[in-house]
């Protein structure tokens, strides 16, 4: 045997026990089997994972020293060496750009397949909504008719026969407030509440402060991955002509990246990374959604991959294509009720309802709550009216009405969480009576 060498009996990966010849130095008492997992303080870390090294080690078997990478500096970021990774997924993960970490992930054993992509429904329904920002009505007997006599963002049904064009609408409440049908059989409001559809254009505006919020004509980032296949090839090498030109063909996704463009509808893809690895230049590829389907506020509704959050990306159950917890779909695009309440926020409930045939699971307020913003909550504004109950006495009830906000009381706006009726002879002033 050469000198400083020895025999010891090693496990690897919970095998049996092996004999191999050790090469030794001054400052370790073997330079092989450099493992992170070795390690009781390092074994702990987020980058550690099965077979990655300790910082400062590289090779098959952790054995070769890293001059580039000093044994004492921790790993932050896989843009050399692939983090120490070796043949894993190095992923970046960290709360802030001042504290990343690495984590290795296994590579996928298999390539994540997406099914076709179907085009957006003609009727493509929103919610249940109390207001739509409007002044006009016309009376319709199907949602197909009143599509065609919108060109705003918006259409929507009310009473089973109204229709109005809007580019703004609020106050979505529960699907069993629009419980009219109309002579399609599909969903058409309620006495005082709209249907909801999404016309065929470009502009969502939000529902709050009146300002034009992301147009839908832009693409997002559905994510960033090692492989990415798509069935139409451009030639095309800059991102932004790659992503206009697959929208201009029709084509619902783009992938960018190492001087290629791919279009297609089908998607194949395999080791997903943080998006911010595809910053070019990349060697990685950027799938993007270029005609992205949004929400009432603007908001994407799909891709809510856990690896496309900073937070979410560092936590032990992330992998590639997984969702975030409350989501689910092949595409991250469904709420999924029966965890972490759907991503919900605080007042809000996930709730599974069926409307035109299709069960929607979406966030919705308790307690009978109208949603005027992403997790935010108030109650209904109406006007108070004076009617005769069956008794004879007078009492005060609410009527909701859409154009509350287009007239002016002099009494204020009246919560339907708080109102209790009152009796005739309580002290008030006269009513002014509903307009709707």
């Amino acid at each position: 045997m050469a000198k400083g060498t020895s025999i010891m009996d090693v496990r690897l990966h919970g095998g049996m026990g092996s004999k191999f010849s050790l090469s030794r130095d001054k400052h370790t008492n073997s330079t092989i089997y450099q493992y992170c997992l070795n390690d009781e303080v390092e074994s702990v870390r987020s980058y550690c994972t099965t077979a990655v090294c300790l910082p400062g080690w590289s090779g098959k078997h952790c054995d070769q020293k890293d001059v580039e990478t000093p044994e004492s500096d921790p790993v932050t970021s896989c843009g050399e060496n692939n983090g120490g990774c070796g043949e894993d997924v190095c992923v970046e993960v960290g709360d802030d750009v001042f504290d990343v970490q690495v984590k290795c992930n296994p590579p996928d054993e298999e390539i994540f397949k997406v099914p076709t992509v179907k085009p957006m429904s003609d009727w493509n329904y929103k919610g249940c909504f109390n207001k739509m920002h409007s002044s006009t009505e016309e009376t319709i007997r199907s949602v197909e008719s009143c599509s065609e006599l919108c060109d705003e963002t918006f259409y929507g049904i009310k009473n089973g026969e109204l229709c109005t064009c809007a580019n703004i609408v609020d106050n979505e409440v529960g699907a069993d407030r629009c419980n009219k049908k109309c002579s399609d059989g599909l969903s058409c409001g309620g006495e005082s509440f709209y249907s909801v559809y999404a016309s065929k254009v470009s502009d969502i505006f939000l529902n709050r402060q009146f300002k034009l919020a992301k147009k839908a004509s832009k693409s997002i980032v559905v994510g960033c991955f090692k492989y990415l296949e798509l069935e139409h090839k451009q030639n095309e090498k800059d991102k932004a002509h790659c992503l206009d030109s697959c929208k201009e063909l029709g084509f619902p996704y783009s992938g960018t990246g190492n001087e290629t463009c791919q279009c297609g509808r089908d998607i194949e893809f395999k080791d997903q990374l943080n998006k911010e690895q595809c910053k070019e230049p990349s060697v990685f590829f950027l799938l993007s959604d270029v005609s992205p389907d949004l929400d009432v506020r603007g908001k994407p509704t799909k891709y809510n991959y856990c690896m496309n959050d900073r937070i979410e990306s560092k936590k032990a159950y992330c992998q590639t294509g997984l969702c975030k917890l409350g989501w689910t779909g092949a595409l991250c695009d469904k709420r999924d009720c029966n965890t972490s309440d759907g991503a919900c926020g605080e007042g809000m409930i996930c709730v599974q309802e069926i409307v035109n045939y299709v069960t929607i699971a979406k966030c919705l307020c308790r307690d009978g709550l109208a949603s005027v913003g992403e997790f935010e909550c108030k109650g209904l504004s109406v006007y108070a009216v004076r009617r005769k109950s069956r008794r004879g006495k007078k009492f005060l009830f609410p009527i909701l009405s859409s154009n509350f906000l287009r007239r002016s009381s002099p009494y204020g706006k009246i919560s339907l969480k708080n109102l209790l009726y009152r009796k005739e002879t309580e002290p008030q002033p006269e009513l002014m009576q509903s307009p709707g």
